[in-house]
């Protein structure tokens, strides 16, 4: 009863509808627990064990054609509308390739031996698209165990310890052994202590120390079968790490970030690699009072934070070579393919090796106190204060560097001056948190009627990613290299590049930290009101808002300055261009994003009554940011736009809705205790062996909705300004959004939008197209139904059965459209995925 993929049954040849993909999820485990000394000491103890394969899926990938392994490329000429036809050029004269044909004396060696390799696919049709299938197996397997101790020391102090672990291990591989597999092992260790004393029977302390760490290595490899194919490519400095070949991409971009590619499939693999070690140290005490109406808490808090990394940088180990990209997405000659095979790459990078190892740490402190003041029976005060401090993060031998944002000073850490962390945070006044909260119940509403409000503000640091720490800079770390060519000067043998000997810092990219970097700051507010609408059933309405300031963003701080439609000297930096000019890039860290979320949330809830037991709630919501984020996504539903702004120096621009911003939600759920069985409404007195069979199945189901996400839309023609912006975006037109009602051209899918909605900005200007927002992705229906039953043995021993049916009627959920607009858009707007089909698990379940 498993439903086939959408994609799957989606395909040009309607013979060839791909079967039923299989899938096969276990779950195992079980707890044990009881007494060691009676009354005093108890110990439990569990495992879970997950095995979730997901056997051989396949899906078309793009290569040449054979036409175009031999120099044609007049189908260029011809597209399937709304494509336009692309004359090609000699990228050195500038002359038109007569109909489109390339000499194949003009074929460049490493794309000759591309084609001719094994390990690359040969076409399995004379399409320009959906030629070539790679087959996809992943497995998600986890284990996880836990032990726990309760120990009751006197009748004043009581201890509780927990010592957790577990492993995830979810390695990824593909057929075509030229894209490389994948790997994510990620051990986890946490332990805990907990004393709780007892001073009087309204004094009450609980201290608790604990400690997590973490260690996760995730990355690419390539089956040794495939050998140093780089090198036998042709390709120079690569494979000096190992077997496979580096990222040959065909959608521009820059080396840290290339291009998906408007048509052909990227191959190799940058071998972007991480090694983790991480731990965190948690001590806190916590004292509540009790007295009279008040009830109080204070307490102190404090994390250690020490995290150990390995990090080959954006770029990967091997690193890439990208084609394509420019003023009209096809690079020099026209057309990405076309450049690959002339053998003119427009940018190239190659990232480090993650032997090199740096370790930052870190504090965060924190003390706080509240009080829940029981005013009248009728009124509840709750008012707090709190304070939260976290220290900048420093390298355990000073082993980073920043720069200077207004001289472009070289600043090592702890030498001439500088602190140990080359930045400051923020203390005092910015780190005190007030938060506020009332409960009102008014006596002429007989307890039917509750109001609720409350305003908090509370801080977090974000992550600020990994690959944009001071500690990955050089002198101490070997530089991540990066070039981007105007030109056809570089040829794609030359490999990806690298450092330049004796001096770590030509070609790098250099990442830089603002002077001040403080956690977000987030402000929270609600006021809800509930009532009593039966005995049963209660209504709840309520506006809940937030608002966030000093969100970290990172900042293309080499960005040129744009005035009167005319490219100048970046503002940063200016008084070191000995340094400066040597730089492939620089990439910054600054909290300077913000956000904020208004919406009315509304709550129907049926508590248990004659088995009956549900609720439904709708939110109506808006959600706005000048940032997507360091973690911004690109993948099912939603697309968040580059994290970096299009201007630098108008972060306002960006202003617009945020990615995950849906403004309509109903979710819903429901269970009931079918009446039927002994006991019940229908079958009270039946057969015990029936009712084992019939009687005493509970249903249950969930429902969720929403509408679509706004879809970013990024120019992939690149920037227009010349001041070599990393957010680049198109100009906004008249939008055609067809939705589900016109196929894919060569695909079974769907054109969600047309891309002549879209076009180039003029020379000078920035697109205008908003970051977020200017078509909504498609929705979101699902609904699950269930079914469990307890099979009772004994009053205290039974077996639990429960099936599911997650997405029960097999609505197709389809994922978000290509939204990388290009003057030649290819695939632009369509939708190939969907989220999952129709899929039904059981589990058993022993109680004893």
């Amino acid at each position: 009863m498993n439903a086939n993929s959408w994609a799957n049954k989606h395909t040009p040849d309607k013979s060839a509808i791909g079967p039923v993909p299989s899938l096969n999820r276990s779950i195992f485990g079980g707890t044990l627990g009881g007494p060691v000394i009676h009354d005093r000491l108890f110990f439990f103890v569990d495992y879970q064990g997950q095995r979730f394969d997901h056997p051989a899926s396949s899906n078309f990938i793009n290569v040449f054609t054979n036409a175009e392994r031999g120099g044609d490329f007049s189908y260029l000429l011809h597209p399937v509308p709304p494509n336009t036809p692309t004359q090609l050029v000699d990228p050195v004269t500038k002359v038109p390739f007569p109909n489109n044909q390339i000499p194949l004396s003009k074929l460049n060696v490493v794309a000759k031996n591309l084609f001719a390799s094994k390990f690359y696919p040969t076409p399995i049709n004379n399409q320009t698209t959906n030629n070539a299938i790679n087959t996809l197996t992943q497995a998600f397997n986890a284990d996880q165990g836990d032990v726990k101790v309760d120990y009751t020391i006197t009748q004043n102090d009581r201890f509780e310890g927990r010592y957790s672990q577990g492993n995830q291990n979810d390695p990824s591989s593909n057929s075509q052994l030229i894209l490389g597999n994948t790997f994510a092992v990620a051990p986890t260790h946490n332990v805990v202590g907990t004393w709780t004393h007892t001073f009087s029977p309204s004094i009450l302390n609980e201290a608790r120390l604990g400690t997590s760490w973490i260690t996760i290595s995730t990355g690419t490899s390539f089956d040794p079968t495939i050998g140093n194919l780089g090198t036998e490519l042709g390709i120079a400095n690569t494979n000096g790490s190992g077997p496979g070949l580096l990222l040959l991409g065909f959608g521009g971009g820059l080396a840290p970030s290339p291009g998906t590619g408007t048509t052909l499939t990227n191959v190799g693999s940058q071998v972007v690699n991480q090694n983790f070690a991480d731990t965190v140290i948690q001590f806190d005490d916590g004292v509540t009072i009790t007295h009279g109406k008040h009830v109080f808490k204070t307490g102190f808090q404090m994390w250690r934070y020490r995290i150990n990394t390995g990090y080959t940088g954006n770029t990967g180990e091997y690193g890439d070579i990208l084609f394509g990209g420019g003023s009209n997405g096809g690079g020099f000659s026209g057309d990405p393919g076309a450049d690959f095979f002339l053998g003119n790459p427009e940018a190239r990078g190659i990232g480090v090796s993650t032997s090199f190892v740096w370790h930052q740490m870190s504090w965060v402190f924190a003390g706080y106190g509240q009080d829940d003041w029981h005013i009248t029976p009728d009124l509840t005060l709750n008012l707090g204060l709190r304070y939260e401090a976290h220290t900048p993060w420093v390298e355990l031998n000073n082993r980073q560097s920043n720069l200077d944002l207004t001289t472009g000073a070289l600043e090592l850490a702890g030498v001439n001056g500088n602190s140990r962390a080359l930045y400051n945070s923020v203390y005092g006044l910015p780190a005190i948190q007030p938060r506020i909260g009332f409960a009102y119940s008014p006596a002429a509403m007989h307890g039917k009627t509750v109001v609720r409000g409350a305003y908090t503000i509370s801080s977090y640091l974000e992550g600020t990613g990994t690959n944009l720490r001071l500690a990955r800079n050089p002198p101490f770390t070997p530089p991540e290299v990066g070039a981007q060519y105007a030109g056809p000067t570089v040829q794609t043998q030359a490999g990806p590049g690298g450092a330049a000997p004796g001096d770590p810092f030509a070609g790098a990219i250099m990442f830089v930290w603002d002077k001040t970097v403080q956690p977000a700051l987030d402000q929270q507010w609600n006021l809800t009101m509930q009532q009593e609408v039966a005995s049963n059933t209660t209504f709840q309405l309520g506006y809940v808002a937030q608002k966030a300031d000093h969100l970290m963003v990172p900042m293309p701080y080499l960005q040129k300055q744009l005035i009167n439609g005319v490219a100048t000297t970046p503002f940063y930096f200016n008084n070191n261009p000995a340094l400066i000019d040597v730089l492939s890039n620089v990439s910054g860290t600054a909290s300077v994003g913000y956000m904020n979320y208004n919406s009315l949330q509304a709550v129907l809830q049926q508590r248990i009554a004659h088995g009956l037991a549900g609720q439904v709630a709708y939110t109506w919501s808006h959600c706005f940011t000048n940032n997507s984020g360091y973690y911004g996504i690109g993948n099912g539903q939603a697309t968040s736009a580059s994290p970096y702004y299009q201007n630098l120096y108008n972060p306002a621009g960006d202003y617009a809705s945020c990615y995950y911003n849906s403004n309509n939600i109903i979710s819903a759920y429901a269970t009931y205790d079918l009446p039927v069985g002994r006991g019940k409404q229908f079958g009270a007195n039946l057969n015990p062996v029936v009712n084992q069979v019939v009687g005493g199945w509970q249903a249950s189901t969930n429902v969720s909705t929403h509408t679509g996400f706004p879809l970013a839309i990024g120019d992939n023609d690149g920037d227009a300004t010349g001041t070599g912006g990393r957010g680049a975006r198109p100009d906004c037109g008249v939008q055609q959004v067809f939705k589900r009602s016109t196929p894919a051209a060569d695909f079974g899918g769907f054109q969600w939008m047309s891309p002549s909605g879209f076009s180039q900005p003029a020379p000078g200007h920035f697109g205008n197209c908003p970051a977020q927002g200017p078509i909504n992705g498609p929705g979101y229906f699902d609904a699950d139904i269930g079914l469990m039953k307890n099979f009772h043995f004994t009053e205290a021993t039974y077996v639990q059965f429960r099936t599911d049916f997650l997405n029960a009627f097999n609505n197709v959920n389809l994922y978000h459209p290509n939204n990388g607009w290009s003057a030649s858009p290819g695939t632009f707007g369509q939708i190939k995925t969907s989220e999952p089909a129709r899929n039904i698990q059981f589990a058993l379940k022993l109680y004893f």
